[in-house]
């Protein structure tokens, strides 16, 4: 594939599945790391949870999310085409497990391995962008 090809396929996404699919994720993200799992998450990475992100934080976050759901479609969908299935609700959930265990999942595992960190930390941002997986793909499925 080359750059052209790579530029031209980005015109067939639907954007507007992946910015509501990278709202959605956003609003997981928050209740997933506020009222849920703040204070686990707080306490393995050692840095005090105060109040809302600044306007850095939440625009930084807020690329990184409508990337990942760019990439959730292209995977999610390249995943389906390889294996000649339909997009069901199992498929997705499937297809988002291997996301988070083989890429997202593998990767932070380094940081533990590596670096000392927690695995109370691997597990809760594991969960995170296993779950975040799941709701993007769905929510570009529901939208297609």
């Amino acid at each position: 594939m080359t750059f052209s090809n790579l530029f031209d396929s980005l015109g067939d996404l639907d954007w507007l599945a992946v910015i509501v699919a990278a709202i959605a994720v956003f609003a997981l993200a928050w209740v997933w790391y506020t009222p849920l799992f703040g204070k686990a998450w707080s306490a393995a990475t050692g840095k005090e949870m105060s109040g809302n992100p600044d306007p850095e934080t939440l625009a930084k976050a807020g690329a990184v999310f409508i990337l990942f759901s760019v990439g959730v479609a292209y995977f999610v969908t390249s995943l389906h085409h390889m294996f000649q299935n339909p997009a069901s609700f199992e498929t997705l959930v499937v297809s988002s497990l291997v996301l988070a265990l083989f890429i997202v999942g593998s990767t932070m595992l380094s940081r533990v391995v590596w670096e000392g960190s927690s695995t109370t930390l691997w597990a809760i941002d594991f969960g995170f962008w296993f779950l975040a997986a799941v709701i993007a793909a769905e929510v570009q499925d529901l939208m297609a």
